[in-house]
């Protein structure tokens, strides 16, 4: 596999920088992670290639100052910034004027997205793409009152509207759109118009992953790098049914145990985790610190093979 860039900047900590670092590896790209002093032996930054210290202050992860002098140090070509920093108009631009390539959408795109963003007021759905100046749509997410994610095709009508809506906006780099439906009460479709993007990784990213065999990551950085997305923007990859669950600190996973995929499940079911096996939970309670997603032939099934690995977690974690 050809390197999309020689070196890698993961900018960010816990779930979403232990991903990246996920593809950076597969992918046999450098990942450079940044940690603060509390955060030395935490997942992101034992599993990248190297470490930089950024200080002693959480607001590090999010001095771009800081950031642009650990790229240089680091001798990166690209900084993949992680949860809110992948959405800061200022962290893009200062990365950009650094003459690194930032992994994400640009400044000017994200002012844009801010402009068009306010609050919803109906039925709102995040719908997940892949922007590489074409609108690809990967699918919509359902969220239910469990926190239960499901993957859900667009009808036809509605995705061509959800693209009208953002076509004047550069979305390259963009990985999610939420779109707020109205409908007249006639029977008619639903016509969606843009409620917000988001340029963050997904935090429903594996479900996606899973329903679609897209690696996310990898694909954000071969855009970053120039290349366009493997797959048809007219023709959506082929999906099948996934479900998926944040795993929140509640008290009843103590350590964070080792996962064993069940026989024959070995690509259904999969646990993202922000911590080493082995590290106790000190998390305040509520804090995402896993997710587990499932794949099967239907979502009721998947939804059950999600739950049945979280719930094996626990298991693990007590015996």
């Amino acid at each position: 596999m050809v390197a999309v860039f020689e070196a890698v900047l993961v900018a960010g900590s816990g779930l979403t920088a232990a991903r990246a670092i996920r593809s950076l590896s597969r992918m046999r790209v450098k990942s450079v992670a940044v940690h603060i002093t509390a955060d030395g032996g935490a997942l992101h930054a034992r599993a990248a290639d190297d470490s930089l210290l950024l200080g002693s202050d959480p607001s590090a992860y999010r001095d771009v100052a800081a950031l642009v002098e650990a790229a240089h140090v680091g001798g990166v070509d690209a900084v993949y910034p992680c949860d809110d920093l992948a959405e800061d108009q200022a962290a893009a631009a200062g990365v950009a004027g650094a003459g690194l390539a930032w992994v994400g959408a640009s400044a000017a795109a994200l002012a844009a997205a801010g402009r068009i963003a306010g609050p919803p007021t109906g039925v709102v759905v995040a719908i997940a793409v892949l922007a590489d100046r074409r609108i690809v749509t990967l699918g919509a997410i359902r969220r239910d009152a469990e926190e239960t994610r499901l993957v859900m095709d667009l009808p036809p009508g509605q995705d061509r509207a959800a693209r009208a809506a953002v076509e004047h906006i550069d979305l390259t780099g963009a990985c999610w759109v939420v779109v707020e439906g109205g409908s007249s009460g006639a029977g008619t479709d639903d016509v969606p118009f843009v409620h917000a993007i988001g340029a963050r990784l997904p935090a429903d990213h594996a479900v996606l992953e899973l329903a679609t065999g897209i690696d996310i990551v990898e694909t954000q950085l071969r855009i970053a790098a120039g290349e366009r997305a493997a797959f048809d923007a007219d023709e959506p990859p082929a999906r099948r049914a996934a479900a998926g669950l944040p795993i929140r600190a509640d008290g009843t996973i103590a350590v964070w145990p080792r996962w064993e995929k069940e026989p024959g499940n070995d690509d259904a079911v999969r646990i993202d985790a922000a911590l080493r096996v082995g590290r106790p939970v000190t998390a305040p309670a509520g804090t995402v610190i896993g997710y587990a997603a499932a794949a099967a032939d239907s979502a009721d099934a998947a939804v059950e093979r999600a739950r049945e690995a979280v719930a094996q977690l626990r298991r693990r974690s007590t015996s």
